[in-house]
């Protein structure tokens, strides 16, 4: 026993160090445990914030311009694949003066297709999809028109109008109010074009803000 305590004595400072040590590594072990679980919560939420927002923005801005540039281009192959299914049909349905008006031959069809019924029962749509365009002048009303209905064309809206054309024979004869009389070939084309003038003029009834008096020459409007 004695000896026991001799060594003890003997060594007392070493034990005291080695305690102090381990108690001590225990204690930074048990504070970079805490403080690095802390840090890793900001870090995962850091990483959570979109950091790239002007790259986001600049891709916006390249994809509105992309998105204009398809319209214009659907609007272009629009009209050039009436002409090219029937040179006649889009001056028999309307005039191709600027802007576009229609023919009396193209308000039979506007009627009898169901597309004026589909304009006006869908008109504050038709609308909205529009002026997500921002038209600024006329000529973009015109143009954002058609594009708005080519773009819309799976909605159910469409269905009466679609299923008049498929039964229609072709050519078609139209007869219009003053017993005048053409044949043409209908399409889908056809009858949009027609409806996107109904479509504009609805615009501009319910937007007086848009200047048409340089938009619609006097001296053009007589059929």
């Amino acid at each position: 026993m004695d000896a026991t305590f001799d060594f003890l004595f003997k060594h007392l400072p070493i034990i005291a160090i080695m305690l102090i040590v381990s108690i001590a590594s225990v204690s930074v072990s048990w504070i970079w445990f805490k403080v690095y679980h802390r840090f890793k919560k900001v870090e995962d939420e850091v990483k959570k914030i979109p950091c790239n927002l002007h790259e986001r923005s600049i891709q916006t801005i390249q994809n509105d311009v992309s998105i204009m540039s398809d319209i214009k281009f659907s609007i272009r192959k629009i009209e050039e694949y009436i002409i090219k299914q029937d040179p006649a049909s889009l001056d028999s349905l309307v005039r191709k003066c600027s802007p576009y008006k229609i023919t009396s031959f193209g308000e039979v069809l506007l009627e009898n297709s169901g597309a004026k019924k589909c304009v006006d029962d869908n008109v504050n749509f038709f609308i909205l999809e529009i002026q997500k365009l921002e038209p600024k002048v006329a000529l973009d009303v015109e143009q954002n028109a058609l594009s708005v209905l080519n773009e819309n064309l799976k909605h159910d809206f469409f269905n009466d109008i679609k299923n008049y054309i498929y039964n229609l024979p072709n050519p078609t004869e139209i007869l219009d109010k003053a017993n005048n009389s053409t044949k043409l070939n209908i399409k889908m084309e056809s009858v949009l074009m027609v409806m996107s003038i109904y479509l504009r003029d609805k615009y501009f009834e319910l937007h007086p803000e848009i200047d048409v008096a340089n938009f619609f020459p006097q001296n053009k409007l007589s059929v």
